[in-house]
């Protein structure tokens, strides 16, 4: 008689009983392998052979309790251990003697070693068929977002493939602030539960950790819910190297969440945490394209404004030039023939670099050239830009200098008001140049303003260069600052050429000077001469 126990009953009691080898149930490897032992011992006198795995047998030949048997039959045992709480027994009956129990000891060895071999067959085949469905459920997730490049487009698609690869009934996606500050649910009817969903991503953010709950009680005692939640788990996502991120599924109905699903759930946590770097970068490289253009345009514009073809006045020359340190800039000048035949001409410089310079900059100008046009002298026109402008100054907390001139080539003479505007060089032919000091304050300081008017003569040869800071403040590579001094020294020595030399030479000096150190600030000067 054999008998290989196949299912979970017992051939001593007829009752069912959970079986403590499941690698040994259904096994034909294990039933040839106990026939072949249990009929070498049938052949060598035993009455009967016998496999236990703990109190359960899982496998029998012969029958100690059929005819000719009797209590005092001699039975043989031996004892091997398989592992965590798992032992085999090895019983023979009707036989005995040292001879004997020695076969049964190596019998019993061998059996032990094949089915610890068998154990970690089977535990290798399943992790191996757990790495293949990952693989096979990662493949899927790329070749569902493979065309998806916008951050809001990936989450979206990556939601919904987590939920069909998990059988759960929502899957939600949610980043930081630092990440986008999205959180994305699918199906959408999800997103009314949006706060409690936030709430489980916080707690994962705060613990660094995953959140498992297949019961409503296991959820931490400060997650509120809201009711829909039957088994949930979170699993935090690093993007850029530290955590942003978290990938969720909730709610599946007919089971729990396997230790396999959450295996699962966290490999589709790090390919998500690739995909949602990917977009991020294909994102901000939009918006830094979109910002250059911006930026190219506004250099442009800027650049444009700064183009006017100076005005043709009897007995001067005019001439501009603008560098900024950045694309845009927050210096300008302007010149613009009155109607009255004088010439009035204007350079400013606002406080700051930039973007935000530039913007102030295109507003100080026109209202400088529009009050030129209307006001018959300088110091009217900084008192009424000063009114005109100290609200919007003084709410971004800026201010401009500013220098105004009036020539008249009647008079041959050039009427001005500074509002704290430096340097300003005069250099009269014949003489040394000379600093042009300021007559007011700054545009933007005081919500009034008062100037007093200067005038100086520009006959032919006479030269006033009106420039920037960023010539005066020009570095050298050891950090020098090119200075007034030696911006006077470069007008008097350029003083004999044509505005546009004078305007060459200053800027070549400058670079000279500066030898390939990176510009601070922004550079700008007009030059007029008299001729």
């Amino acid at each position: 008689m054999v008998a290989f126990i196949h299912s979970t009953e017992s051939w001593m009691h007829g009752k069912t009983t959970p079986t403590e080898l499941e690698l040994t149930q259904a096994s034909s490897v294990h039933a040839r392998r106990f026939g072949v032992l249990g009929e070498a011992w049938l052949a060598s006198g035993a009455t009967s052979f016998e496999v236990y795995v703990g109190e359960t047998c899982i496998w029998r030949t012969g029958d100690p309790h059929g005819p000719g048997s009797s209590g005092s039959q001699s039975t043989l045992s031996c004892q091997q251990d398989l592992g965590p709480s798992r032992t085999l027994h090895l019983r023979v009956g009707g036989v005995s003697g040292p001879a004997a129990l020695r076969r049964l000891t190596v019998d019993a060895q061998l059996v032990a070693e094949a089915v610890r071999l068998d154990d970690e067959l089977r535990q290798m085949t399943g992790e191996l068929i757990d790495a293949q469905d990952q693989l096979l459920a990662l493949y899927g997730l790329a070749k569902a977002t493979r065309r998806r490049l916008s951050l809001d487009a990936v989450l979206a698609e990556l939601v919904a493939e987590v939920s069909r690869l998990t059988g759960a009934e929502l899957a939600f996606a949610a980043l930081s602030e630092a990440a986008g500050g999205r959180l994305v649910v699918y199906p959408d009817a999800g997103s009314a539960h949006e706060a409690a969903l936030w709430q489980a991503n916080a707690w994962v953010d705060t613990s660094r950790a995953a959140l498992i709950a297949n019961t409503p009680l296991d959820l931490p005692p400060d997650l509120d819910p809201s009711g829909f939640v039957d088994n949930l788990v979170v699993v935090p996502v690093s993007v850029e190297g530290t955590q942003q991120a978290t990938l969720g599924v909730v709610n599946r109905r007919d089971t729990t969440f396997s230790a396999g699903t959450v295996k699962l759930l966290q490999a589709l946590g790090e390919q998500a945490g690739a995909l949602v770097e990917t977009a991020l970068l294909h994102e901000q490289s939009l918006i830094q394209d979109r910002l250059r253009r911006d930026m190219e345009l506004a250099a442009a514009i800027q650049a444009g404004l700064m183009a006017d073809a100076a005005p043709l006045v009897p007995g001067v020359q005019v001439v501009g030039r603008f560098r900024p340190a950045r694309e845009v800039g927050g210096d300008f000048y302007h010149h613009r023939l009155r109607p009255d035949g004088q010439l009035t001409f204007s350079v400013g410089d606002v406080s700051g670099k930039g973007l935000s310079a530039a913007l102030i900059m295109g507003m100080s100008r026109n209202v400088l050239r529009g009050a030129s046009q209307f006001l018959d002298g300088p110091c009217a026109v900084l008192e009424q830009v000063n009114a005109d402008l100290y609200d919007d100054l003084n709410r971004v907390h800026t201010f401009v200098t500013a220098f105004q001139g009036y020539y008249d080539p009647r008079r041959r003479r050039v009427r001005f008001a500074n509002a704290g505007h430096s340097p300003v060089i005069y250099c009269a032919v014949g003489d040394s140049p000379r600093l042009l000091p300021a007559t007011a304050l700054p545009l933007g300081v005081f919500p009034e303003s008062s100037s007093t008017e200067e005038s100086v003569r520009l006959d032919a040869g006479d030269v006033l260069v009106v420039a920037t800071d960023g010539f005066s403040e020009a570095t050298s590579p050891s950090g020098a600052a090119f200075g007034y001094e030696r911006l006077m020294d470069l007008v008097r020595a350029l003083a004999a050429e044509s505005a546009d030399a004078i305007a060459d030479g200053l800027f070549a000096a400058i670079t000279e000077f500066g030898q390939g150190t990176p510009q601070d600030d922004d550079q700008t000067l007009l030059v007029v001469k008299g001729r």
